[in-house]
């Protein structure tokens, strides 16, 4: 038998055909979930622990895929693992003494459930997936994985339209892991329609996991502004799907994405017809737009699809670090993005345009322009069923969290609504420029704000702005933390009869810390929300034990155990 050895994370083996039932359990999005899997082989003589394709799609320590079911997989490989080095030649056989050159050629040679190794070095090369011979399968998944030193180089290269290092197009049940990405730029100029990508999904391509890789100095080097006719872009990771059929079982887990030129994107975004995705433990910094980007009803993504179809939808975004991404960034060349001249910081963190039904849980933003933005650019069109929980927002250059269209005039670009927000436990720490902690803009229908600890940098009653005029419906403020260096002015501070106004005494705030100390009023102070249940999609049945999620999470920021009867208010309890 081949048995997993969960505390070693090894395999032994003997002659004996065996099934070997493992139960993990698994906190996504803060449930306790159990996860049985059978891990089934055969006695054919041949396979070894060498032959047994076992690998990350998760954030713990444990060394095997998850498939789309929730189950932990593990099959014996047709062949290899194959190998690929700077040294190798085509002409090889592809094993780890005989390498292939070529990480197109070795990709070309596999079949499902077969592993390509990338030993240390630069490729000059894009490489493509494409189509079902490129695809692996539930049970037998296609693998791509970099040695520490493995770098997919792009910088003798150009993009042609929009086209990634690697693009995943029309492919299913794959995995790239560990690899470095960088150096894929535009020509300069301003009439620029390229669109350099690091990691490129589209098309009717499913269960593709992302791990633990490194992407950064993609850049769109035009020159274009708002006023210019070229629409230029670039982005690290970018999902779009683009067809009828969307793209579902994506997961993005522990990448790296830093100092890339977006002109007018996005460092991380899903976009158009995606439906049911992970975005787990990324560190998304110092890039010159958008962080981690959310979106819908573009529609030059996906023309032939419904409305409906081509927005991004049922998500979670748990344990991700943005940091640092404004459009005023220096990067390269440029002292700011020159798409925005000098409009001002314009990037946000975390953003949903047109997307719907995500969870934000756990997450830092900071240094940003704008922590969280809820909106929707389309007329007539809505961000819609967002829970925010157990996030820290703290020192971003312009606002905490804005939410609704950006426009007055709902026929207008930023014409747009966010509707049925939920917004629980919470810490923000000083965030203000133009903005507030929180910004109502126009057009918020049906949003909640509980639990939550706003720490402003001035005064209370500067703490949260409503829009002049903001057209918002149904929006309810209970039991939230309110401070700031001046508190003698509390006017215009909502719910204000429900909250409190004290020092939550957090542990460190300048560096970030917001952890409670063991004297913070916030301790034992929360109220509990009443959980969602109409998140009917199987993706949340899949995530939530009879698809009840749980408002306040099963844990806090911290990884810390909440419990129903001692809740505390803001994102750490203590």
């Amino acid at each position: 038998m081949i048995l997993l050895n969960a505390n070693q994370n090894k395999f032994t083996s003997n002659k004996l055909a065996y099934i070997v039932a493992l139960i993990f359990f698994v906190s996504t999005c803060g449930e306790p979930t159990t996860f049985v899997s059978s891990l089934a082989y055969a006695d054919s003589g041949s396979c070894s622990s060498n032959d047994v394709d076992v690998d990350d799609a998760t954030s713990d320590n444990l060394d095997v895929p998850l498939n789309t079911s929730g189950n932990y997989t593990v099959t014996c490989k047709k062949g290899g693992p194959f190998y690929v080095s700077t040294t190798g030649n085509n002409s090889n056989n592809g094993s780890q003494s005989l390498p292939w050159k070529d990480i197109q050629f070795g990709v070309d040679q596999l079949s499902a459930g077969e592993t390509l190794i990338v030993s240390a070095g630069s490729y000059r090369e894009t490489v493509l997936f494409s189509g079902k011979d490129d695809s692996g399968s539930a049970s037998a998944p296609i693998s791509i994985i970099g040695r520490e030193g493995a770098i997919v180089d792009g910088g003798t290269l150009s993009p042609s339209d929009r086209q990634g290092l690697i693009t995943i197009r029309d492919a299913q049940f794959i995995m790239v892991k560990n690899l470095e990405l960088s150096n894929f730029r535009t020509a300069k100029g301003v009439e620029m329609t390229d669109t350099p990508v690091g990691i490129l999904i589209e098309g009717t391509s499913s269960n593709i996991s992302l791990i633990n890789n490194r992407i950064h100095h993609i850049e769109n080097l035009s020159t274009c502004d708002q006023t210019s006719d070229c629409g230029p872009a670039a982005n690290g990771i970018a999902v779009y799907g683009n067809t009828t059929a969307a793209i579902t079982g994506l997961i993005l887990n522990g990448n790296e994405v830093y100092q890339n030129i977006l002109a007018a994107s996005e460092a991380l975004t899903i976009n158009g017809n995606v439906d049911g995705f992970k975005v787990l433990n990324n560190h998304v910094h110092d890039n010159n737009n958008i962080g981690i980007d959310i979106i819908g009803y573009e529609s030059d993504v996906c023309a032939s699809c419904t409305d409906e179809q081509n927005r991004a939808r049922n998500g979670v975004i748990k344990g991700n670090r943005s940091i640092n991404n404004s459009t005023n960034l220096a990067l390269g060349n440029f002292s700011n993005n020159p798409w925005y001249g000098d409009d001002g910081g314009s990037a946000g963190g975390f953003y949903v345009d047109g997307g719907r039904n995500i969870i934000f849980d756990g997450n830092h933003s900071s240094r940003n322009d704008l922590g969280f933005e809820f909106a929707s650019e389309h007329s007539g069109k809505s961000s819609d069923e967002i829970l925010m929980i157990n996030n820290y927002v703290y020192k971003n250059r312009e606002v905490g969290l804005t939410i609704g269209g950006y426009s007055e005039d709902d026929s207008e670009e930023g014409g747009g609504s966010a509707t049925n927000i939920y917004v629980y436990n919470n810490s923000f720490y000083k965030n203000a420029g133009w903005g507030t902690e929180i910004n109502l803009s126009y057009r918020v229908i049906n949003a909640t704000f509980t639990n939550n600890i706003l720490f402003g940098k001035s005064s209370v009653s500067e703490i949260f702005y409503p829009e002049t005029n903001g057209q918002h419906q149904h929006v309810d403020w209970s039991n939230n933390l309110w401070w700031a260096p001046d508190v003698s002015d509390r006017s215009g501070v909502p719910g204000l009869a429900s909250s409190i106004v004290q020092d939550p005494l957090f542990t460190s705030a300048q560096t970030g810390n917001l952890d409670l100390l063991v004297n913070s009023p916030a301790i034992d102070k929360a109220q509990l929300q009443t959980n969602l249940t109409h998140w009917n999609d199987s993706f949340w049945q899949d995530q939530f034990r009879g698809g009840v999620i749980d408002v306040h999470g099963k844990a806090d920021i911290n990884q810390k155990n909440r419990t129903s009867n001692r809740l505390d208010i803001g994102a750490d309890e203590f």
